[in-house]
């Protein structure tokens, strides 16, 4: 909304002014400005784009809303810089299994402050891990929404069909990421 809103009446705004508004809206609007795959840090101002590869993937929202605000209140920030993955270590990786391979080392630490504040969260990644076609799963972002990384459309697609009827009022979609 915020390209076609700039077309109509700024169409002279550079790139980091709209940056600057969409960073106003929220610690997820310049993410969702972007529309690419990028490491974010700090509340999300800072982006690295980073290249991955196409992966087939479910998206679970459990029908729960879960306000980033509140997520953001609830996070600890002592014990978010341990263990930190470099960020190099995902720049570029071409192979899917390469990708999960690095994914797994890493950790969203919104998740536990969301999970404390939406327990649903908790049982949808639990559900995702228990699926033989599930190679990673996490919360994306502030929550609430959850993905499976598959190794293939096919799995994906079965993934979801199953996930439909496991989870009424939740929100299932298969697709690709990357």
């Amino acid at each position: 909304i915020l390209h076609l809103l700039r077309e109509i009446y700024a169409p002279g705004m550079p790139d980091r002014d709209l940056e600057d508004l969409a960073a106003g809206i929220g610690a997820d609007g310049v993410m969702c400005l972007w529309a690419k795959a990028a490491i974010a840090e700090g509340y999300g101002e800072r982006l690295t784009p980073v290249v991955i590869p196409s992966l087939p993937a479910v998206l679970v929202n459990p029908g729960v809303e879960c306000s980033t605000p509140a997520v953001f209140r609830q996070f600890d920030l002592d014990t978010c810089f341990e263990n930190i993955q470099s960020k190099q270590s995902f720049l570029n990786i071409a192979s899917p299994d390469a990708f999960i391979a690095a994914l797994k080392t890493t950790r969203n630490d919104l998740e536990a402050p969301a999970i404390t504040l939406m327990p649903e969260i908790a049982a949808v990644l639990s559900l995702l891990n228990a699926q033989p076609e599930t190679a990673f799963a996490r919360m994306s972002g502030s929550g609430a929404t959850c993905f499976a990384l598959c190794r293939s459309d096919d799995e994906a697609e079965s993934l979801s069909r199953r996930l439909d009827g496991l989870l009424p009022g939740a929100w299932v979609r298969a697709c690709r990421l990357g």
